[in-house]
């Protein structure tokens, strides 16, 4: 399959995992996990390193991919384009981060997650991060933030 790049969705279809990611001219954005396919690798494999890199902040070793492939196998694939997105739910993603406990160590976390609530909660933030947070959204494809909220955000950030 020809494609450019790939990644993970994590949704249970009433939320969805995201990534908080700053941009250019200072616009930040909620965003997936994934990107740009490297060499001759896969779609798993593309999605599976992107999605490592960015929520541990880690290079991870081929052979630790192809495990994870086995963890995930039976998921959703959308191809939108030359991009294609893996559909993994909350179940798998715990599976992965019990995989992953012993094999990895990321400078984001003192003790690397178990659960979902440390994973979001125990990130540490720094300047470089390609994913800088993660948030839990709900799953709808109309979401705004009501300016009135927006606006207390702002005033919290400001005071």
């Amino acid at each position: 399959m020809n494609f450019i790049g790939a990644g993970i969705l994590i949704t249970d279809y009433k939320n969805i995992l995201c990534g908080y990611q700053k941009y250019i001219n200072n616009f930040n954005y909620l965003n997936g996990f994934g990107g740009k396919k490297e060499n001759n690798e896969s779609y798993y494999e593309t999605a599976i390193r992107e999605f490592i890199e960015e929520m541990y902040e880690v290079t991870i070793k081929k052979e630790l991919i192809i495990e994870i492939i086995k963890i995930i196998k039976n998921i959703k694939i959308l191809i939108n384009d030359d991009y294609i997105m893996i559909v993994i739910n909350f179940t798998k993603l715990k599976d992965i981060m019990v995989f992953l406990k012993d094999k990895i160590k990321s400078k984001l976390y003192d003790k690397m997650p178990n659960s979902l609530e440390e994973l979001i909660l125990n990130r540490k933030i720094g300047n470089n991060q390609e994913i800088k947070q993660i948030s839990i959204i709900p799953f709808h494809y109309k979401v705004l933030i009501h300016p009135l909220f927006n606006n207390d955000i702002i005033k919290l950030f400001n005071s």
